[in-house]
Formats: C-alpha cells, structure tokens, sequence
C-alpha cells in the first residue's frame, strides 16, 4: 500500500479537478480548530481582495495547550499545504492564501445559515 496521497488531496497536485478542489475544502472544515481559522480569517478580510492577517495569539487565546500544539503542527500546515492560508511564523500572522476564496464561499454559505445548523457547528 502506498503511503502517498491521493491525487488532488495537496498542493502538489498542479491542476486539481472541481470536484477534488470541494474535497479540499470539506477537509479543510472537518475539524474545529481549522475551522475557528477560516471563519476568522473571512471576518478579517472582506471580499476587496486586500488580505487583513489574523494574529496567532487571537486565534489560539482560547485554546488548550494540546489544541495548541495540533493547530500549530497540523491543523495550519494542511491548511497552508491546501492553499487556504499562508502561515507567516516569524510574524506569527495569518492571512488568506492564493486559494482562499474556495473555502470562503462555503463558509460564508454555512455563517448565512447558522439558524438552520446544529449548535456548536460553527
């Protein structure tokens, strides 16, 4: 068995297909913390295509000391690997990525309709 990713699942994949870019986007909003990224990271930049960045310390003053630890070693880099942020460590900011406006439409369509979702969803 290959221990390689599937085609489309990372940046590596030049041209992904529509339906593997939705992919992305579904994985990218399948666990919380990545979530509480993205909808920060679309409150901060409205659509004028200027990216506002998002300060690490916003995004994790809630967070435990694990939920830490995995945004930082997981949940940002497959974020970043998908295209959705770009990850300044240095400056520790966050902004939107070349790719961001595809997981922005989704979130902006649940936000729209959080009445309808279950608590706790967003």
């Amino acid at each position: 068995m290959s221990s390689q990713s599937p085609p489309g699942n990372d940046r590596t994949d030049p041209a992904p297909t529509l339906p593997r870019r939705f992919d992305r986007v579904l994985e990218a909003l399948a666990h919380h913390d990545r979530r509480v990224v993205v909808i920060a990271l679309v409150e901060a930049n409205p659509q004028n295509g200027e990216s506002v960045p998002v300060e690490w310390a916003d995004l994790t003053r809630e967070m435990t000391p694990q939920e830490l630890i995995a945004t930082s070693h997981t949940h940002l880099p497959k974020l970043e690997d998908f295209g959705f942020v770009t990850w300044d460590r240095d400056a520790h900011v966050v902004h939107a990525g070349p790719e961001f406006d595809d997981v922005r439409a989704v979130v902006e369509l649940l936000t729209a309709n959080a009445d309808e979702l279950p608590d706790g969803w967003l």
